[in-house]
């Protein structure tokens, strides 16, 4: 027969673990909350102190800046006695001011990159440049056209400078899957690729220059009487160019066993496939 005392004390030890497993809980918890609560103290610190040298260099950096007002007093002051000095009244100066502000700006810089062409007070001849095959296509209704592709060039006929518009053709062929795509014609060979000369624009610079003597100065002022704003330095590179091409031309065709005749025959067949 059990004791009825150890019957008694098994419900109070029961009792009593429950209560030190809820006690462990509890501490475990409290040690949690301490360690987010130094986390936020120490955090709140970091803040605190970069808020406070944010605060500094605001404030530091208004109070070291100048006043301007300050300095514009001072000035009107040295202004007005050194007017003094030099015997001069303040309506004097007053008036000297507000011719000075009456005078007019300084020209505006010079405008810099390609010409626009387009603006010149020229004659303007337009040249369409077209596709073979895509033209053939057209006829048989397989594309069509849709445009052009303008750019201007500056050339030279009987009379004075023209405006050259040279434009492509863009056309539209439909492939087999229903797909549109979109092809220009092709622009023929050039002398000087990128240039704004058109070939008879430098066949005259270079005839006025070597065969009738003018240079470029003269030949600047006369274009801008025509209305083409053409300066020396953009003709001194075209010459320089023409220059290079043709010694290039002149080396590759040269037969040290020919006559000088045959010679100047052959490079002058070569250069004008080259200006064509």
């Amino acid at each position: 027969m059990p004791d009825a005392s150890s019957t008694t004390s098994q419900p109070a030890i029961a009792s009593l673990e429950e209560a030190l497993a809820a006690l462990s809980a509890e501490r475990e918890k409290v040690a949690e909350l301490t360690r987010e609560r130094d986390h936020l103290r120490s955090t709140h610190e970091r803040l605190r102190l970069e808020f406070e040298l944010l605060k500094r260099r605001i404030f530091l950096a208004k109070a070291e800046r100048l006043d301007t007002r300050q300095l514009e007093m001072e000035f009107a002051a040295t202004l007005a006695a050194l007017d003094n000095l030099a015997g001069i009244t303040p309506e004097q100066a007053q008036q000297d001011g507000e011719q000075r502000r009456g005078e007019p700006k300084a020209s505006p810089k010079k405008p810099t990159g390609r010409r626009d062409l387009s603006k010149m007070p020229l004659e303007e001849e337009r040249v369409e440049i077209t596709d073979p095959l895509f033209e053939k296509l057209v006829a048989d209704g397989k594309a069509e056209r849709i445009g052009f592709d303008v750019s201007y060039k500056l050339a030279f006929k009987r009379g004075g400078y023209r405006r050259l518009a040279v434009a492509k053709t863009n056309y539209r062929v439909v492939g087999k899957d229903g797909e549109s795509q979109v092809a220009t014609a092709l622009a023929p060979s050039e002398c000087f690729p990128r240039s704004l000369a058109a070939p008879s624009a430098l066949a005259h610079v270079l005839s006025e220059k070597y065969t009738d003597g003018m240079p470029l100065k003269r030949q600047e002022s006369r274009a801008a009487r025509d209305g083409a704003a053409l300066d020396r330095g953009t003709m001194c590179r075209w010459v320089e160019e023409a220059g290079a091409t043709v010694l290039v031309c002149g080396s590759s065709v040269y037969n040290s066993q020919a006559s000088p005749r045959e010679n100047l025959r052959a490079l002058r067949a070569a250069a004008a496939r080259v200006t064509v």
